[in-house]
């Protein structure tokens, strides 16, 4: 079975709801900056931007970054963060505060 609610606020916010088998789909379109957000009933959250920004949000605390030019950025809750460039190049940033550079 398929249930769509759509629910309209003053503030230009258009959010659906539905309920498809066991998966549970928030979306929400913010009319004025055109950005997406998506959350799923594992805890996932999506967040698409105009510019093709794409982030994923996960529940462990984990987030990834895509750039529309191919670049990826990981970031994980303790701290660690690993940025993935489009020409090869590789950033790893400890929480410690080091840096370390690579190419693929």
């Amino acid at each position: 079975p398929f249930r769509l609610n759509v629910y309209t606020f003053t503030f230009l916010e258009y959010i659906f709801i539905s309920l498809i088998n066991t998966l549970f789909l928030f979306f929400s379109l913010l009319l004025a900056n055109k950005t997406t957000h998506t959350t799923h009933r594992d805890g996932l959250e999506i967040y698409e931007f105009p510019n093709k920004q794409v982030e994923h949000h996960y529940p462990s605390g984990k987030k990834e970054i895509m750039f529309a030019d191919g670049t990826k950025k990981i970031m994980f809750p303790d701290g660690f963060n690993e940025t993935r460039f489009s020409d090869g190049v590789r950033l790893i940033e400890y929480p410690n505060g080091e840096r370390q550079v690579t190419r693929s």
